[in-house]
């Protein structure tokens, strides 16, 4: 694979960036923030909590944890992008000439934590995601970019907005 293609790709994963990843754009805590948070109007905290819960089903999420009163939905880590390399070598002048390949494969997953509060007429949602990679959670600034995460968080909007039509 071309060196360049690969590079930009591990730059794209979710887990592991630094602000030098070329011309990519690492999202601030502030910015998770403002692209993760909806008002919605009509609907209360128990409902909008059942039709997140709904909207992260259908995308192919486990919702693992559903306190529809407290207004929480968390949903299992789930593989949005996977990366493996290969390398092989062949050794000679041995008895029996033979080759080695050596195969790693690297799972970055998204998880996700829906806050859902009472804001006048409506709810506040607050989705937040947690990042996964090989089954290990990344916490460190600079896990996600703009350019990774804007496509997930417009899916997840999208599915609760649809699941909301429902709230009025």
């Amino acid at each position: 694979m071309n060196q360049w293609l690969l590079g930009r790709m591990i730059c794209l994963g979710i887990a592991g960036l630094s602000a030098g990843c070329g011309g990519y754009t690492v999202l601030t805590p502030e910015e998770l923030t403002h692209l993760g948070t909806r008002q919605y109007d009509g609907c209360d905290v128990t409902r909008a909590s059942e039709r997140a819960a709904a909207a992260f089903e259908t995308l192919g999420y486990k919702v693992t944890r559903l306190d529809k009163a407290g207004g929480v939905v968390k949903t299992a880590p789930k593989v949005v992008f996977v990366e493996s390399n290969a390398t092989s070598a062949h050794y000679r002048g041995l008895a029996q000439p033979e080759t080695k390949t050596n195969i790693s494969v690297q799972r970055d997953a998204l998880a996700w934590v829906t806050r859902s509060s009472a804001n006048g007429n409506g709810v506040t949602i607050v989705v937040r995601p947690r990042a996964y990679r090989d089954s290990v959670e990344k916490t460190h600034p600079g896990t996600f970019t703009k350019e990774f995460m804007d496509p997930h968080f417009q899916q997840v909007w999208r599915e609760i907005q649809d699941e909301l039509k429902t709230c009025h």
